[in-house]
């Protein structure tokens, strides 16, 4: 994938504009297009035409071929049309079901109006779904203590789905996310400090896979090899950050727990009193704590890069953050902070709106002071 074919891909005919994008491998991308209003169009790109050809016909009958003004053809996916996904399109057309996410090949989310309320069905390729199902079920249980979570109410291996409630009453509304602004903001990430903590301390709840600082390391290499020549900023300083950090991973390792490894601020959902809500768990796995404490503490740096935050406050949450969780790793805290700035420098520098975001995330680290002061 060159910057190149990137920015031929940015606009489509009907006006679709380039959210996001995810490269598989340097023949193969994942996309995905926002349209009129506030409809979102999943597609992708295969640098084989005869792959895409075959990819075309056995995606569905809604799925669709449409050329860049420079010739390049990409596949649409409207509707749910999935190869791999095979039952999504048929649920997606039944009353009461609304597709929310697709992600070509991988995972789709939707939501459905029942009698007895709302519904939020979850799908995977089916060869990948006992897996997704055992990460699901013991994370949700690690979390029981610190956060609500969705009720599962329904699975069928057959078509890979996963059926779960709303969270439950007093939990509900608003994320992390929505409310930086907010005047309790900063006691809010102390409790969540503090409910993360529970959910580390969780144990005896079943084998799962492992995600250890060599997977970590790997993910780091592959993300980084993907999307290296993609970032608006020094390609050598990005890929000497990854180089090194990928080293450190690998040097004491800390023990294992049940991680999260998707903690931040989108995930957590605020409700009454003190009470707070946690969503999906389809990457939850055996891994060094640090990493979600990590992750977390570079989103919230991410909200000052994005403008959505003031770095006073940023900084003043990332301290209660740390103080309602309590007693971690600091050296292996910041190891994962540098893995999190690198993997999250190659996502965004697939954002158009958000190219200047790579270079702040490699040149600027607020999280060092906080976690060592």
């Amino acid at each position: 994938m060159s910057p190149e074919i990137f920015s031929q891909l940015e606009c489509l005919p009907w006006g679709l504009k380039l959210k996001r994008a995810s490269i598989r491998s340097q023949g193969h991308v994942l996309l995905e297009y926002a349209g009129p209003g506030d409809s979102v169009i999943p597609g992708q790109w295969f640098a084989d035409e005869t792959s895409l050809t075959k990819v075309v016909q056995k995606t569905g009958q809604d799925a669709r071929i449409v050329q860049t003004q420079s010739g390049l053809g990409v596949l649409l996916q409207p509707g749910g049309a999935d190869r791999r996904l095979k039952a999504l399109s048929g649920l997606a057309r039944q009353v009461g079901y609304t597709l929310v996410v697709h992600v070509p090949e991988r995972r789709a989310v939707l939501r459905q109006v029942c009698d007895d309320g709302v519904r939020f069905v979850k799908m995977v390729p089916v060869q990948k779904y006992a897996a997704f199902v055992e990460r699901w079920v013991i994370g949700k249980a690690a979390a029981a203590e610190g956060f609500q979570t969705p009720e599962l109410v329904g699975l069928d291996d057959s078509l890979g789905t996963l059926s779960m409630s709303e969270l439950g009453e007093g939990v509900g509304g608003s994320t992390l996310y929505d409310c930086l602004d907010g005047a309790e903001t900063e006691a809010w990430f102390a409790r969540v400090g503090e409910a993360l903590g529970c959910l580390h301390r969780a144990s005896g709840l079943g084998e799962m896979s492992t995600h250890d600082a060599q997977a970590e390391a790997e993910l780091v290499k592959g993300v980084t090899a993907r999307a290296i020549s993609m970032v608006a900023c020094d390609p050598h300083q990005l890929s000497e950050m990854s180089r090194r950090v990928v080293g450190e991973l690998q040097e004491n390792e800390g023990a294992l727990g049940i991680v999260h490894r998707d903690f931040y601020d989108k995930q957590i959902v605020l409700g009454s009193g003190n009470q707070l809500g946690l969503l999906d768990f389809d990457t939850s796995a055996h891994g060094e704590p640090e990493l979600d404490i990590a992750n977390m503490l570079v989103h919230m740096e991410l909200r000052v890069h994005q403008g959505y935050w003031e770095k006073a406050r940023a900084l003043g949450a990332m301290r209660r953050f740390l103080a309602g969780y309590g007693q971690c790793g600091k050296a292996r805290v910041l190891i994962y902070a540098r893995a999190t700035r690198v993997r999250l420098a190659c996502l965004y520098a697939l954002r158009p709106r958000w190219r200047h975001i790579p270079a702040l995330l490699v040149e600027q680290d607020l999280v060092s002071g906080v976690v060592q002061g």
